[in-house]
């Protein structure tokens, strides 16, 4: 799979963010347009790749101390992703 990185800066406090991002129903707003993660029994889940129609099993793991998510596939190790929530300043 393709590699992509992309950054946002947004006028809210990280633990809101965070907590927005850690939603799974809304995980795909957070993650790139071609990649959707679907949950099963989390920390299962199920990504689909749209370019290659593929639906692989996966595991997403979220660590709120660390305000990071972290999620990959199971067998094939083809797919590995994270988003990382960090403060700039102490927001509104």
């Amino acid at each position: 799979m393709a590699e992509y990185e992309r950054s946002r800066t947004m006028h809210a406090r990280p633990e809101q963010v965070f907590d927005q991002a850690a939603d799974v129903g809304q995980l795909d707003t957070w993650i790139p347009d071609a990649v959707h993660v679907e949950a099963a029994d989390l920390p299962a889940v199920t990504v689909h790749e749209d370019r290659s129609g593929q639906d692989m099993p996966a595991l997403l793991r979220s660590e709120r101390d660390q305000m990071r998510l972290e999620w990959g596939t199971r067998e094939q190790g083809a797919y590995a992703g994270w988003l990382q929530v960090s403060g700039i300043d102490s927001g509104p």
